[in-house]
């Protein structure tokens, strides 16, 4: 990470997908509106398949309660380690500004 001393600013390194990766199959919208809806994690695996996904790399609220967190967490884990080794992404410098707004 690059600082700023002057101003106490870090600009960090990110990772985005490399060109060439199904972006459709890649980006997963994991918002509250799904958090009680397990058909849309269903189709989204079924989507995705084997391709890389961040659906991979992520722990949908409604799983919380399932007794399998462990193996689901370990599954995250490995799915993160694999992209690093397979060279999924680009690394890039810089600032993302992101606004959200509720209605």
């Amino acid at each position: 990470m690059r600082t700023i001393e002057a101003i106490g600013l870090g600009i960090p390194e990110f990772l985005l997908p490399k060109t060439g990766l199904d972006l459709k199959k890649w980006a997963v919208i994991a918002c509250d509106q799904y958090t009680s809806e397990p058909e849309y994690w269903q189709r989204a695996a079924g989507f995705v398949g084997d391709a890389p996904s961040t659906l991979n790399m992520i722990y949908p609220e409604i799983y919380l309660h399932e007794k399998n967190r462990e193996q689901r967490i370990q599954i995250i884990r490995t799915s993160m380690a694999q992209y690093l080794r397979q060279g999924l992404f680009e690394e890039h410098e810089g600032l993302v500004y992101v606004e959200r707004t509720t209605n």
